[in-house]
């Protein structure tokens, strides 16, 4: 697509440049053919710059999933720690109530 746009191009440049004349000499068709080749070039150039970009725009959404996936596990991973903290500690003051109770009796007695 970029290859027949350039040559388009340089084809209608030098359609304009002669002015309509009705033969066209074989130094013109190299130099259109040259302004082909260089326009080509260029396009070819453009579109390896453009690959490179997206092949490193891939990469950073891959790591930015990485990376999320990653803050994801660790919240799960925080989450449970707090859960179980709180269990600990629900535990620990059924513990000491516990205690209490059995420090009460042994008082009472």
């Amino acid at each position: 697509m970029i290859k027949s746009l350039a040559i388009a191009g340089t084809v209608a440049m030098l359609a304009l440049q002669l002015g309509g004349c009705a033969t066209i000499s074989q130094a013109d068709l190299d130099r259109v053919s040259g302004e082909a080749a260089s326009a080509q070039t260029t396009a070819d150039e453009a579109l390896g710059t453009a690959k490179e970009a997206l092949s490193a725009a891939q990469q950073a959404r891959n790591d930015a999933t990485r990376a999320s996936q990653t803050a994801q596990e660790a919240q799960r991973t925080a989450q449970q720690a707090a859960a179980d903290a709180r269990a600990a500690q629900e535990a620990a003051a059924r513990a000491e109530e516990k205690a209490e109770r059995m420090f009460q009796r042994s008082q009472s007695k």
